[in-house]
């Protein structure tokens, strides 16, 4: 998948012990953490993660693939230098419990 709002998958790597999955560093908090640090969000940035957030499910669920465990610990808000919400990158994150369809 290639999506701004979709973590990065590079690739899988096999080894005799292990499967290892390579993927993007996502450097921020999860979506939880910032409600808990900010508390209230108003609906100016409600809006600007929830329309992130939707067009990431819109994208996945095109190419056929459930991601069965959307919630907001599984939703990061990137770092920025700005202190501006709408300048934060929403990531969603961890397809462990994805299913294609």
């Amino acid at each position: 998948m290639d999506h701004p709002s979709i973590v990065k998958f590079y690739q899988v790597i096999y080894d005799n012990m292990y499967i290892n999955i390579v993927m993007e560093l996502v450097k921020g908090i999860p979506l939880s953490d910032y409600v808990i640090e900010n508390g209230r969000i108003d609906e100016k940035t409600s809006k600007v993660i929830l329309f992130d957030i939707m067009c990431a499910v819109k994208y996945y669920q095109e190419n056929n693939i459930v991601h069965r465990d959307l919630k907001m610990d599984n939703i990061m808000i990137c770092n920025s230098s700005s202190e501006d919400i709408r300048d934060y990158q929403v990531k969603v994150i961890d397809f462990g419990m994805s299913k294609l369809k």
